[in-house]
């Protein structure tokens, strides 16, 4: 897959990327193969069985069905109409709307909990992530809880992707505890390519080649943290 497929501007993870949009195919292989043993499903079910939940940047339906059988009501949403188009093609009875974290496009207090899988971190500026965090706290009704999964500074995942992605992670997860959430468990999972190359393209799509040329397995260990916050009784 050649390097030049996606400018530096549209690379990485962020909310606006190519690989979310016109690449959305290569970014259901990466979402796929990453916590292909469903650790965060298995840690998550139990905080959401029997409780209506919002699924923020849902992206292809992930962990839809496993959420949606355990809770009384599920909704997803994504700022990526193809990622949604995913989700609603892959999960037919699901419910999924397109809209943006930071102007969710839900009622207030209409959910007992909301959850966000790697999703805040890719929103761009500080700003609009305390935007998409006080949504997240309007919508969830009082007593309920926000759960936010994302990447810890170390691990397999972080070696390969380098310097530049620890430092942000870390300093990422610094703001979100400032902003009033604490680390609730940390998750060791991995990712499951079906083969090395295709672990070596995806990642080249995303991270470009320098990157990719890192990996030497179809398997790579990723270490992550589960946050928590309470939305605060009224």
């Amino acid at each position: 897959m050649s390097e030049s497929m996606t400018s530096d501007e549209e690379r990485g993870l962020s909310e606006g990327s190519a690989i979310y949009h016109r690449y959305a195919e290569v970014y259901g292989l990466f979402s796929q193969a990453e916590d292909a043993p469903k650790k965060v499903a298995e840690w998550i079910i139990p905080k959401i069985r029997g409780k209506a939940v919002l699924d923020i940047g849902c992206g292809g339906g992930k962990y839809a069905g496993l959420l949606a059988s355990e809770a009384i009501g599920y909704f997803g949403i994504d700022s990526s109409y193809e990622q949604i188009g995913i989700a609603r093609e892959a999960y037919p009875d699901g419910i999924f709307a397109q809209g943006c974290a930071s102007r969710l496009p839900v009622h207030s207090q209409s959910v007992d909990t909301a959850i966000a899988a790697w999703a805040i971190g890719s929103i761009r500026g500080d700003r609009r992530r305390q935007n998409a965090i006080m949504e997240a706290g309007r919508v969830v009704r009082p007593g309920g809880c926000i759960y936010l999964v994302e990447n810890d500074d170390c691990g397999e995942f972080q070696s390969i992707r380098g310097e530049e992605y620890l430092v942000k992670s870390s300093a990422y997860n610094t703001w979100l505890i400032e902003q009033g959430f604490s680390v609730a468990d940390r998750v060791k999972t991995y990712f499951e390519f079906s083969t090395i190359n295709c672990a070596k393209m995806v990642f080249e799509m995303i991270w470009g080649k320098t990157v990719s040329d890192n990996i030497s397995n179809r398997m790579i260990g990723h270490d992550i943290l589960i946050f928590t916050k309470e939305v605060a009784h009224e």
